[in-house]
């Protein structure tokens, strides 16, 4: 809790407020662009640094510009876990929601451990520790419509509560059976026209029934990318609440990868502090809250996700050595209420707190809110200062890269397929490999 309050202060102090449904500002900094550009390999596709809310660098390979969309894989899940926040916030579920809850109408008859899935909650599927343990065949769910992706892959009910990491696709059919709307139909909807982004000039595969896969199946091009790591950096926006934000980038409770914690499917770096969407063979969005910073990389994803690890451990002592970003205006409610979207009605209960905000920008603080605002900020300094000793005192010592000293797996535990060179994951399963250290 104390780690999940000092990121929230620390986000509304140190953070570069955009408009999101604004194009990128652009402001190159051409020794952030040389030193990047150095470590590119010939399999990158494109990269993008944002720093202060503005573009100081981005690459495109040959023939590829800043339009040209690559197939996100699994940045795809953390897409998805943004479009349940937004559910939550509309009052459509809770992360307790079960299974049994939002697929009331389902024939559960015809689902094999009923009585167990029916007990599984959205936040069980959010951390990865739902009780499905492996993939199945992608069949299954592309023919087989909600009852396919119920059965999809292994279930252990004693497993539930643990991490075992599964490309299943429940979300996509929580999200059409609360709004009845495909998860691309819901975002170009919903999310896409707060952050700037034309559904036109993307793709997302789908199944036999035309709803969108959860686990990977979005192509996006490298600034929309950036647009997903920029509005979760600021806090959220109005599209998800601020504590949604704070808790998808906490840890869960139980076992995880060990290089790696794991919130609401984003991965959770041990050896700094970063945020990262992960797909096949090098596709990342890499948040960095302690320097206003968010970047991206597409890779070519027939080869092997080594290039993109090089080119992320440029990153942290590249954004330590920019200039300060530029002062952001302040950030008032009407300025927030001009960012949010038009949303859909919804069936959640009306109420709730209102207020206007006409006029805000034109009030002159008075002494007593100058000296409640330095409280703020001081308190901020003083919980973000607790925070971070008790992050130190529970993470293993910092690393600059997660394959330094480790003993590397040459098979799958999970299938048995044999590692690709300098894969990540399983390229069969999906598993992340989880590599011994080797003693001091």
């Amino acid at each position: 809790m104390l780690w999940r309050v000092a990121w929230l202060a620390c986000a509304c102090v140190g953070t570069t407020v955009v408009d999101l449904a604004q194009d990128w500002v652009v402001d190159t900094n051409a020794e952030a662009e040389a030193r990047l550009d150095a470590a590119v390999a010939g399999d990158i596709l494109s990269y993008a640094l944002v720093h202060g809310g503005r573009i100081v660098s981005e690459y495109y390979r040959a023939g590829r510009d800043e339009s040209s969309t690559a197939a996100l894989w699994s940045v795809t899940k953390s897409w998805m876990a943004l479009l349940i926040g937004t559910l939550e916030k509309d009052g459509l579920l809770t992360r307790q929601s079960t299974l049994d809850e939002l697929f009331d109408a389902v024939d559960w008859t015809q689902v094999s451990d009923a009585a167990a899935k029916k007990l599984t909650t959205v936040e069980d599927i959010l951390q990865m520790e739902s009780g499905f343990e492996e993939d199945g065949w992608l069949f299954e769910h592309y023919l087989g419509g909600l009852v396919g992706a119920l059965n999809f892959g292994t279930f252990v009910a004693s497993e539930t509560g643990q991490f075992n990491y599964q490309n299943h696709h429940l979300l996509s059919y929580v999200v059409y059976e609360l709004t009845g709307l495909t998860p691309l139909a819901y975002a170009s909807q919903n999310v896409f026209p707060a952050l700037g982004i034309e559904p036109s000039e993307l793709a997302w595969d789908a199944n036999s029934e035309g709803v969108s896969y959860g686990a990977f199946g979005l192509y996006m091009c490298a600034r929309q990318m950036l647009k997903l790591g920029q509005l979760m950096l600021q806090g959220g926006d109005d599209l998800v609440t601020p504590a949604w934000v704070s808790d998808t980038f906490t840890d869960s409770t139980s076992g995880d990868p060990g290089w790696a914690g794991y919130g609401y499917l984003w991965w959770l770096p041990r050896w700094e502090t970063s945020y990262l969407a992960i797909g096949y063979n090098g596709q990342f969005v890499a948040i960095y809250p302690d320097h206003d910073a968010v970047f991206v990389i597409q890779s070519d994803d027939t080869t092997s996700d080594a290039s993109s690890w090089d080119l992320l451990g440029e990153v942290p002592s590249v954004i330590a050595g920019l200039p300060p970003a530029p002062t952001p205006a302040p950030s008032t409610p009407t300025a927030m209420a001009a960012r949010a979207p038009t949303r859909r009605p919804t069936s959640a209960p009306a109420g709730g707190s209102s207020g206007s905000a006409s006029g805000a920008s034109d009030e002159v603080l008075d002494g007593a809110s100058i000296g409640l605002l330095v409280g703020v900020v001081f308190l901020a300094a003083a919980v973000a200062g607790g925070a971070f000793y008790y992050r130190l005192s529970k993470r293993a010592v910092p690393r600059p890269a997660p394959v330094v000293e480790l003993a590397t797996a040459a098979f799958c535990a999970q299938c048995g397929a044999a590692r690709a060179c300098g894969a990540n994951f399983c390229t069969s399963c999906g598993t992340p490999f989880v590599d011994e250290r080797l003693p001091p």
